[in-house]
C-alpha cells in the first residue's frame, strides 16, 4: 500500500484498505474501504445512462416502479394484455371470450356489449323480452307490447275469413265481431277477439309477413312464440256455471295459434297437444265451429284464470315471410250473446298481450 505520508486522504476515499495507514491523512479504514463502503448511488455511476443509473433499484422485474398495490404484475392495470390485474375481473387479451367481454368485465346480457363468443347475437342494454333483443341477448323477428297503437295496428291484420258448413253453405262472422286493439273501458295494451259471437265463424288476427333469416337457427337455439293471455269460452260445464245451467255442449268454442309458411298449409303451434282442451263437439246447432274436425282439435277452451298466464311454444320450421295467426272459432250458439254487462274477468273470447316471436335457447 502507499504510505499515508505520500498522498492526501481525500483522494483515497472509497479505495480498498486494510489499516488506517492505507487511507492517508485524517481518514480511517472502515469495513475494508477508506472512509467506509461507497454509497450505492455512486457505485458504477456514469454519464452513459446505464441500467445502474436508471433508478430502477427496488422496482419489480419489469424495471418500472410498483404503483399498483395488489397488481399481479406490479404494473397499472392494462385491459387487453391477457393478464388479470388489480381492478380487473378478467382479461381475455383484447378479444371476447365465453366468460369475459373484451373490456375486461364479466359477460352479462344487458350490458350493451355484444359478445358472440358467449352466444350473444344482440345486446340493447336491457333485459326486456318484448323488444328487438330479448333477455337472452338473442334477436326477436317480431314483437309487440301493444302499447304503441300505430305500431301495433301496422303489424297485424284482423279478419273474419269465410268458411263453409258441412252442407257447403259459406258463412263468416260480421267484420264488427273481429279482433280489436284494447278492451272496453281499458287503455291500449292488449288485443281482444271482439264481441262474443252468436254466429258461427272465425275471428283471425294474423301478422304481416315476418322477415325470418334464411339461415337455420344457431346451435342451441330455436324459434319460439311467446305471449300472455286470458280467455273465456262457453261450453265447459265444469267451469262455466252460466252455460252449464243451459246445458250447452262441452267445448264447442275455442281458439288456437298457428304458423303459415309460404306455399304451405297452416300448422298449429299452440296450445301444445295435451295442454289444452279438446274441441270434440261441433256445437249444439246446425252450423258447427269451423275449427272443429273429426277426432277433435286441441284448443284453448272453457275459462282460464282471470289473470294473464304465460305461453311459450316452439315454432318448429320457419321461413322468410312466414306468418303467425291467432284464431278464435265459434259455433252458432252461445249463452252470453255479446257478453252481459258486469261479467267477471276474463272478458268473453280471447285476450292476448306481449307477443314475441324470436330466438330462444333450447
Amino acid at each position: 500500500m502507499i504510505g499515508s505520508s505520500c498522498f492526501d486522504g481525500a483522494s483515497a476515499l472509497g479505495l480498498p484498505c486494510r489499516t488506517d495507514d492505507d487511507c492517508g491523512q485524517g481518514q480511517r479504514c472502515e469495513e475494508g474501504f477508506c472512509g467506509g463502503p461507497p454509497s450505492t448511488s455512486t457505485v458504477g455511476a456514469s454519464s452513459s445512462g446505464g441500467a445502474e443509473s436508471s433508478g430502477s433499484l427496488g422496482s419489480g422485474s419489469s424495471g418500472a416502479p410498483d404503483t399498483t398495490e395488489g397488481s399481479s404484475t406490479g404494473l397499472p392495470a392494462e385491459c387487453g394484455n391477457g393478464v388479470v390485474e388489480d381492478g380487473e375481473t378478467c382479461d381475455p387479451g383484447g378479444v371476447d371470450a365465453p366468460d369475459c367481454d373484451r373490456d375486461c368485465s364479466e359477460v352479462r346480457c344487458g350490458d350493451g356489449l355484444v359478445n358472440e363468443a358467449a352466444g350473444e347475437l344482440c345486446d340493447d342494454g336491457n333485459t326486456e323480452t318484448v323488444d328487438a333483443c330479448n333477455e337472452f341477448c338473442l334477436p326477436n323477428a317480431f314483437w309487440d307490447d301493444m302499447e304503441d297503437e300505430e305500431r301495433s295496428l301496422g303489424q297485424w291484420n284482423p279478419s273474419t275469413p269465410s268458411f263453409s258448413t258441412m252442407g257447403g253453405t259459406p258463412y263468416a262472422l260480421d267484420p264488427s265481431q273481429g279482433w280489436v286493439l284494447g278492451l272496453p273501458g281499458m287503455t291500449l295494451g292488449v288485443w281482444h277477439s271482439g264481441p262474443y259471437s252468436e254466429d258461427p265463424g272465425v275471428a283471425r288476427l294474423i301478422t304481416d309477413e315476418i322477415a325470418f333469416p334464411p339461415d337455420p337457427p344457431p346451435p342451441g337455439t330455436r324459434y319460439e312464440l311467446h305471449f300472455r293471455h286470458t280467455f273465456r269460452f262457453d261450453g265447459n260445464e265444469s267451469q262455466d256455471l252460466e252455460c252449464a245451467a243451459r246445458g250447452t255442449p262441452v267445448i264447442a268454442d275455442g281458439a288456437f295459434a298457428w304458423i303459415l309458411l309460404p306455399g304451405n298449409l297452416p300448422r298449429q303451434v299452440a296450445p301444445l297437444l295435451g295442454t289444452g282442451d279438446l274441441l270434440v263437439d261441433p256445437g249444439g246447432c246446425v252450423q258447427p265451429n269451423p275449427l272443429f274436425s273429426e277426432g277433435g282439435v286441441t284448443v284453448f277452451g272453457g275459462v282460464s284464470e282471470a289473470t294473464f298466464s304465460e305461453v311459450s311454444v316452439p315454432l318448429g320450421m320457419v321461413a322468410p315471410n312466414a306468418q303467425v295467426a291467432f284464431d278464435v272459432g265459434y259455433d252458432c250458439s252461445n249463452c252470453w250473446g255479446a257478453g252481459p254487462a258486469g261479467m267477471s274477468a276474463p272478458a268473453p273470447g280471447w285476450v292476448i298481450d306481449d307477443v314475441v316471436i324470436g330466438l330462444f335457447p333450447i
